[in-house]
């Protein structure tokens, strides 16, 4: 991972949805976490709406085969599963860790079953070059199977490899090093594996050609404010490394940094921008996609400009998780504010609860968000300004959000 970082691009002010599921319906959908039903990891508020239009659904339609590998975490049963939303091969686990109760009985880690095309296949140590067996190893064998497959036949893939591991329960993997706990040890492992999938990219002459890209779902404890399920950056920022040489994106050397506010729900237009992608015939009006493309932070000439509509843009990241939705529930309202090419300011209003007032940041000269300056009046009209951004966005939130997603029997 540090090599990919190094000769790739690198988007340093990345922001997910403060947990799993929520991370997962806005980067798959290009769509708010919160207007798709998933505000939470549980309650069904973590199923994906029947009709929501997923980026596999978008690739698919654009002629490439399309692959889950490892953790959905959007539905578990008919409408919600990986195979229901656009991806012709599933392998994968159940709910939001490896042995949660959708899961296979007794799973863990270093031993389980596992659905792979709904045949449910016993993991075993493979010949991969990591010893024993793992779960993060399996999936990433079937992984390269499958685009083994699809490049022998010429055709375009997409496969989308959201692995269960780093998160809870941690297993020791059987390769670890002497001395490590379980959880380091885990993400070693997923290291490796990354290794391992460059590896084959170049041994199968796609590497220049194949976009790659490395991010987590939640933020972690760093030096920033707060960790996974916080609504600080600590919650919410976290590394985005993309490597996709034919396209000038990083590369031996090239590897350089794109410092503008960017998102979760702003792959999937990115990806049709750069690639060419259609969108499915007759996205219903109901269904609009709320990202916006980086392309222009992404071209060989970093000094693009992206335009007004992005560089005036707010995103509003929340951490709900509750059953019934909440106003001013842990939420932050993120702004980038330029003056020509230049950002001056990245604000962050941050509010827990109906009970206080919020807080104002700039993360830009105060990174670790400890200085609060809702208070001064010279930041009165950047404070209206988001919370009107805020209302607007609940504005969405709130239509639809007394409907619950329902399992299908029969």
């Amino acid at each position: 991972l540090d090599g990919l970082a190094e000769n790739g691009v690198r988007l340093t002010d990345f922001h997910v949805s403060p947990t799993c599921a929520p991370t997962r319906a806005a980067l798959l959908t290009g769509r708010y976490n919160d207007v798709t039903g998933v505000w939470h990891t549980v309650f069904g508020r973590n199923q994906l709406r029947q009709d929501e239009i997923t980026m596999a659904d978008v690739f698919k339609h654009n002629g490439y085969a399309t692959g889950l590998f490892f953790k959905w975490h959007l539905g578990d049963n008919y409408p919600f599963r990986p195979k229901d939303r656009g991806f012709d091969y599933v392998a994968w686990t159940k709910g939001g860790g490896v042995g949660q109760s959708p899961d296979y009985w007794g799973n863990l880690n270093t031993r389980a079953s596992i659905w792979v095309n709904d045949v449910v296949v016993e993991m075993e140590n493979e010949d991969d070059g990591i010893e024993g067996a793992f779960t993060t190893n399996f999936f990433f064998n079937r992984a390269m199977e499958w685009m083994k497959e699809h490049i022998g036949d010429n055709q375009p893939f997409f496969a989308y490899i959201p692995t269960a591991t780093a998160h809870g329960p941690h297993h020791m993997p059987p390769d670890a090093r002497p001395g490590i706990r379980a959880f380091a040890a885990t993400v070693e492992n997923i290291d490796k594996n990354m290794g391992r999938l460059m590896q084959f990219l170049e041994d199968e002459g796609i590497a220049d050609n194949t976009i790659l890209i490395f991010t987590t779902d939640n933020g972690s404890s760093t030096h920033l404010r707060g960790g996974k399920g916080s609504f600080y950056d600590g919650g919410t920022r976290v590394p985005c490394f993309v490597r996709w040489p034919a396209g000038n994106l990083g590369g031996e050397g090239k590897g350089r940094d794109v410092t503008p506010l960017t998102a979760h729900f702003d792959w999937l237009p990115t990806f049709m921008d750069i690639l060419g992608l259609e969108d499915v015939p007759n996205r219903p009006a109901h269904l609009p996609i709320h990202g916006q493309s980086f392309k222009a932070f992404l071209d060989a000439d970093p000094g693009n400009d992206p335009g007004p509509a992005y560089k005036d843009r707010t995103v509003v990241i929340s951490n709900m998780r509750t059953e019934n939705i909440e106003k001013f529930k842990e939420v932050s309202v993120k702004k980038d504010v330029w003056e020509g090419e230049q950002m001056t300011r990245k604000w962050r209003l941050c509010r827990k609860s109906v009970a206080d007032d919020g807080e104002l940041y700039d993360a830009m000269a105060d990174e670790k968000q400890r200085t609060d300056l809702i208070g001064d009046p010279a930041f009165a009209e950047v404070v209206d300004e988001l919370k009107k951004a805020y209302e607007a966005w609940w504005v969405l939130v709130e239509e639809r959000a007394d409907e619950y997603t329902r399992i299908i029997i029969g």
